[in-house]
């Protein structure tokens, strides 16, 4: 089970909706189930763009300042082997935050995006099991996201704080987006077998 849910600060008040969305399991993109592709291509992109139309005219309508932050993912800003659905219906979320920053720019309506990378929850350990070597390795940080972490990123957005910040996707996702999948716990590469070179670059 995936989530996805997008925040709208409004006139003073935050307003929240989800919609959960049931994907299969990973597979080559050859082989994604054209019964599950348009489904789930549909029901995580669409969605944030009728909230965001029907927040914004209201905005509009009132003449007043607003913040759209939706929720995209890590997937939608890099290659997502085995999951094209949900890494494609993400990316959707990035071009649209992008295009709806400018239809609304005019309005003083900001739209920007959160993208997660492994954040320790019950739904991604579903898929990506616990195992803080692997994590080590893999996030420049060496350690998932907690949930309030990607909320501080996505409260930083909604609040007069980044009131000169729109059309951008902030990644989250302590580093794991900048390693290279040979890197190291200690972010050298696993191909330098010289220990006093790996420790002199260290320093």
């Amino acid at each position: 089970m995936w989530a996805y849910f997008a925040l709208y600060f409004v006139g003073g008040y935050l307003m929240f909706a989800t919609l959960y969305v049931t994907i299969g399991a990973f597979c080559e993109s050859g082989r994604e189930a054209q019964t599950l592709l348009g489904p789930v291509m549909i029901l995580m992109s669409v969605p944030m763009i009728f909230m965001s139309q029907a927040v914004a005219a209201q905005l509009r309508k009132q003449r007043r300042p607003g913040s759209i932050v939706s929720i995209s993912s890590i997937s939608g800003m890099n290659t997502a082997p085995y999951h094209i659905a949900y890494g494609t219906a993400k990316a959707a979320l990035v071009a649209a935050t992008r295009t709806l920053a400018v239809e609304l720019g005019l309005d003083n309506i900001r739209v920007n995006a959160v993208a997660p990378g492994v954040t320790a929850t019950p739904a991604s350990l579903t898929f990506v099991g616990e195992d803080p070597v692997r994590d080590q390795k893999a996030i420049a940080m060496g350690r998932r996201a907690r949930p309030e972490e990607q909320a501080g990123a996505i409260l930083f957005l909604l609040s007069d704080l980044s009131s000169y910040v729109t059309g951008q996707t902030i990644l989250v996702d302590g580093g794991l987006n900048l390693k290279w999948p040979h890197l190291d716990a200690d972010n050298t590469s696993l191909f330098m077998r010289d220990p006093s070179f790996r420790e002199a670059i260290k320093r």
